[in-house]
């Protein structure tokens, strides 16, 4: 789709076509009964918007909804009261503010062992680091996104250091110039981290992307490549079971001949189109479906989520954790009693 001033319309950095626009202000106009956040879903899975561990981008879909509104575009539902977000304000002070700091003027071999610990989300020392960081820190307590905590301690137990150590962000102009990043090459680089950790770790394990993961990517493409979906379905469907059933070098193939044929026909490709040819020329080494079967092996993820949901029911909730001594007893139990091992247990002890 292009703007008034014949320019393509690009929001949250996705080119919007005029069919894909149409079919939004038709679901729109369909289901009445949808919040939001539906919306931002079903608009995900229908455009197949996907992080590239698969997740669905639904945040960023609610901030290019608003967006669209904004220019008119679209007229969303109304908020819903019991949907609307909340203020989040900083936590409170913990029970137990650490003291005043007051300086430790004596050598370092003195104070020591240090004793360095890991803090969970919620813990008394938690909150005593927070703390420290809203009084000390010259920026204040300004935590964003995922993050690891330390508290260094003296062998009396006095707090001397926090460190806290943030997530990488996923765009960073300054790095991205320095390392010479596109926004395609940053992607395919940040994605690939997991893979190097494996590689390090579990070097002799079988090694296999998600079907489900590398399916969504599929889609993407042939969205990019066939705006009207009988045509993307076409296309692509084929490619899928090929990529299932051992004949992956040929999709790979087809893919990396896709730039060509673009360039041929006149259109460009976009930076989304190139990060999703390039996401298969990344994993190829992880495609073969095929072969993984064979050796008893899954070709997604599921199974394995599945259980970690289930063992989750119990192991974390919302604001409530085990310390590592009890999570270690309750997961010898749950194994226990997901492996139907349950009396036997019981009957040995």
């Amino acid at each position: 789709m292009q703007r008034a001033d014949g320019k393509r319309l690009c929001l949250s950095g996705r080119s919007i076509s005029t069919a894909e626009l149409d079919w939004l202000r038709q679901a729109v106009a369909i289901h009445s009964d949808w919040s939001r956040k539906r919306l931002a879903r079903e608009l995900c899975q229908r455009w197949q918007w996907c992080a590239a561990q698969g997740r669905l981008k639904d945040f960023a879909a609610r901030s290019l909804l608003l967006k669209l509104q904004t220019c008119g575009l679209v007229v969303l539902p109304p908020l819903r009261a019991q949907c609307q977000t909340r203020r989040w304000e900083s936590r409170p002070p913990p029970r137990q503010p650490p003291p005043v700091a007051t300086g430790i003027e004596r050598p370092l071999a003195g104070l020591q062992p240090l004793r360095w610990s890991l803090l969970l989300a919620g813990s008394l020392e938690e909150g005593r680091v927070r703390e420290h960081l809203r009084r000390h820190h010259y920026l204040g307590l300004r935590v964003v996104g995922e993050n690891l905590k330390y508290l260094v301690q003296t062998r009396a137990g006095q707090d001397v250091a926090c460190l806290l150590f943030g997530a990488a962000a996923w765009q960073s102009g300054a790095r991205d110039q320095f390392i010479g990043w596109t926004a395609a090459q940053r992607a395919q680089g940040l994605s690939q981290a997991i893979w190097n950790l494996i590689e390090d770790r579990f070097a002799a394990c079988l090694k296999g992307l998600d079907f489900y993961h590398a399916s969504i990517h599929l889609w993407a493409i042939a969205h990019k490549l066939f705006p009207e979906e009988a045509k993307a379905k076409a296309w692509v469907q084929p490619l899928l079971h090929q990529l299932k059933h051992g004949q992956e070098a040929g999709v790979l193939n087809l893919l990396e001949a896709v730039p060509a044929q673009r360039q041929a026909a006149g259109p460009s490709l976009s930076e989304l189109l190139q990060r999703d040819l390039a996401y298969f020329q990344t994993h190829r080494e992880h495609l073969h479906y095929q072969a993984l079967a064979a050796k008893g092996s899954p070709i997604g993820t599921g199974a394995m989520e599945s259980t970690c949901g289930q063992l989750q029911t119990r192991v974390k909730r919302t604001g409530q954790f085990w310390k590592p001594a009890g999570l270690a007893n309750l997961l010898v139990l749950k194994a226990a009693l997901q492996n139907d091992d349950w009396l036997a247990l019981w009957s040995r002890n």
